[in-house]
């Protein structure tokens, strides 16, 4: 998990604790998959409330009510790199939070895992006093979710992954078609509406 706001506070804290108790993080590397030459959905463990390698945990439902999270897809926390399109999120019985998307960067749709950034709004420091320690993030806000081959958390894994059916493209075609019609309508009205506002002043 990529995080920023007061979480930096946490980060410092953590490491602290893992040089006073000599604790290293191990990477974790999941091999690509096979190459593919179109667009495919993935889906999966966008974040778990398990123990990552960078001694943290998210509390279930930590990023609030699913239909609020409205984030970018990206490869490997690069806004440069816009992966693709999240469809949908939401969470499990235990308050994993759950991810669809469907992938356009060639890199990003051959990774096996997702990982996410937000902001911390509250967390706590446990068993600062020995070596599992760890922190808890009870609540944060979610800024982006990425597609990654070495997550924090390992357990935040693409679970399925197949082909974006062609009925899917094209719906996503009209889609972004009718919300640019939609923009060039509302240019058009503003600029015949100008000279009007001009005339009457």
């Amino acid at each position: 998990m990529t995080i920023t706001g007061q979480a930096l506070a946490m980060r410092l804290k953590i490491k602290s604790l893992m040089q006073h108790h000599r604790v290293q993080a191990e990477p974790c590397v999941i091999p690509l998959t096979d190459p593919t030459q179109h667009s495919m959905m993935l889906e999966g463990y966008a974040a778990t409330i398990d123990l990552d390698l960078d001694r943290t945990k998210l509390r279930g439902w930590a990023f609030g009510p699913p239909e609020r999270l409205d984030v970018p897809l990206y490869y490997k926390h690069d806004p440069d790199q816009v992966a693709g399109k999240i469809w949908d999120l939401d969470y499990d019985n235990e308050g994993n939070l759950l991810c669809r998307a469907e992938v356009h960067h060639p890199l990003a749709r051959r990774c096996g895992a997702f990982s996410v950034a937000a902001r911390v709004d509250d967390y706590e420091i446990r068993n600062a006093e020995g070596p599992d320690f760890y922190a808890v993030i009870r609540s944060a806000t979610l800024t982006e979710i990425s597609l990654t081959d070495n997550p924090s958390n390992p357990n935040a894994l693409v679970m399925e992954r197949y082909r974006v059916s062609p009925t899917v493209q094209f719906l996503d075609l009209m889609t972004e078609r009718v919300a640019r019609l939609q923009q060039l309508t509302r240019l058009i009205r503003e600029q015949t509406n100008e000279p009007r506002h001009r005339a009457s002043a």
